[in-house]
């Protein structure tokens, strides 16, 4: 299930600049119509010029206004198949049902959204820190809050010992007190990382490493992580904004934990693995003398 098109662009309207607002606002008002209406119509109705509009496609990850159309077509065809209800335009009269299908689909639309977003090749540098850490320190900062607790669990049957605090407080002075190799692990959906880059930088001083998963990432935070699962959640609306962004938090530890139990907390990796040169062949034969 794809995230509707419409839907993202209702989700990023915060963000964008007046021009491009006139142009969702068009694109929501004549969905219908909008796969056979013609760019320059649109540019003109909207007081903007075609170059405008492309620069909104691309903005959502078109190549262009006839990839955006194509895409949109597609979608319409769908939706009128299944009769998908209008996530987009819940309100305090909409059926219980309804309401609880939406929470369904922002939470779907998250997961795969961190399918395409995380890097794999960052959980697996996260997990090589981690398993040779003396220590490890959680942190969760907003949303992290509950993802840390599930980090904690999850590393714990991955036979690590991971130290958490319900304290957030005690969380940040416990950085400085961190040594070499030992790993600081953060876990944030907020978009200002001032306490983060201030703690990572005290446990850095010391020789620690620091890992952190993200929403959004800065030149900041960049400076003092060794290692960033940036995930992104859906462009919900935004009652169902912080469930899509906990869901998709919640889904790149996952993947972390699932990684760490899966390699195997003492074991070698599969690029260290290396059988000996001389390893006897097990035949029927030989296992049957060797049999008691």
């Amino acid at each position: 299930m794809k995230t509707n098109t419409l839907f993202c662009l209702k989700g990023m309207y915060a963000t964008l600049t007046p021009t491009e607002r006139r142009l969702v606002d068009y694109f929501f008002d004549n969905a219908a119509n909008l796969p056979r209406t013609p760019m320059l119509d649109i540019a003109k109705a909207c007081d903007t010029s075609k170059p405008a509009v492309v620069r909104l496609c691309k903005k959502l990850g078109f190549s262009g206004y006839k990839e955006f159309l194509t895409t949109l077509s597609a979608e319409q065809a769908i939706t009128a198949h299944d009769n998908r209800p209008d996530f987009f335009s819940l309100t305090p009269e909409s059926s219980a049902d309804d309401i609880c299908r939406a929470v369904a689909y922002w939470e779907i639309a998250a997961l795969e959204d961190i399918v395409l977003h995380v890097d794999s090749n960052h959980v697996e540098d996260a997990v090589q820190l981690l398993r040779k850490a003396p220590r490890i320190d959680l942190c969760g900062l907003g949303s992290g809050l509950i993802a840390v607790r599930a980090a904690h669990r999850g590393l714990g049957r991955a036979g690590m010992n991971p130290y958490l605090s319900a304290d957030v407080e005690e969380q940040l002075k416990r950085m400085s007190s961190l040594g070499q190799d030992d790993v600081l692990m953060v876990l944030s959906d907020i978009d200002q990382h001032k306490e983060l880059v201030a703690g990572a930088a005290r446990a850095r001083q010391n020789g620690a490493r620091v890992i952190a998963m993200l929403r959004r990432t800065t030149p900041e935070a960049e400076q003092v992580c060794d290692v960033i699962i940036q995930y992104a959640a859906a462009n919900a609306p935004e009652e169902f904004c912080s469930i899509a962004t906990r869901t998709a938090l919640m889904g790149a530890v996952d993947m972390l934990i699932a990684l760490a139990i899966f390699r195997g907390v003492g074991l070698p990796y599969p690029s260290e693995a290396v059988p000996p040169k001389h390893a006897k062949k097990t035949t029927r034969k030989t296992a049957r003398k060797s049999a008691p």
